[in-house]
């Protein structure tokens, strides 16, 4: 679930007592790298209905877990995040021109860059690497059970797809570490 990364490790935050922390952790999180993620067209997705996942992020020597529930459509692509508590830190909405936030964190968070990692976890390897190109200095490299986005040839995300449907997400140039596991499924 690519995007989320940046957003769940300034939220993962959000319990320090100093805001000094936490502005410091922001910033680590939400460095530039030279070219910004890709939004795509939800009716390229392949998926229909809604899932929801346990989502870990480790940075650091820290982990956070949310709650992540993704409603797919030909239309729309909607993320809403919430803490294990059940209290909705961000939501999300792409119809294909226009991302919408609602962002409950009282931080600024690269939702665009989130959103942007989600869809190059979960959309179909053609849809990716269609928009994905090397013209734009990106390499995508794909095999069963690996996704790897490269910029300007260096390494920028790394997704691991497991047999038992978890997914491990490396971010390199941010240096953090996501877990995926599903929850639940509904069409």
């Amino acid at each position: 679930m690519q995007g989320v990364i940046s957003f769940i490790l300034a939220v993962s935050l959000l319990s320090l007592p100093a805001c000094t922390s936490l502005r410091r952790f922001v910033a680590l999180v939400t460095s530039d790298s030279s070219q910004a993620l890709l939004l795509l067209p939800p009716e390229l997705s392949g998926h229909k209905g809604v899932a929801k996942q346990k989502v870990t992020m480790n940075v650091d020597d820290k982990r956070q877990t949310f709650i992540v529930l993704t409603q797919y459509a030909d239309d729309s692509y909607q993320v809403l995040i919430m803490l294990p508590t059940g209290q909705t830190v961000l939501s999300m909405r792409y119809d294909g021109q226009v991302l919408e936030a609602s962002n409950r964190t009282g931080i600024a968070l690269p939702t665009q860059e989130m959103m942007a990692m989600m869809q190059f976890t979960s959309w179909p390897e053609k849809a990716i690497k269609e928009r994905y190109t090397q013209a734009l200095g990106w390499d995508v490299l794909t095999q069963p059970n690996l996704r790897q986005l490269l910029v300007d040839r260096k390494p920028l995300l790394t997704v691991t797809y497991t047999s038992d449907n978890v997914i491990y997400i490396g971010h390199f140039l941010q240096k953090y570490q996501v877990t995926i596991e599903p929850l639940e499924e509904q069409q």
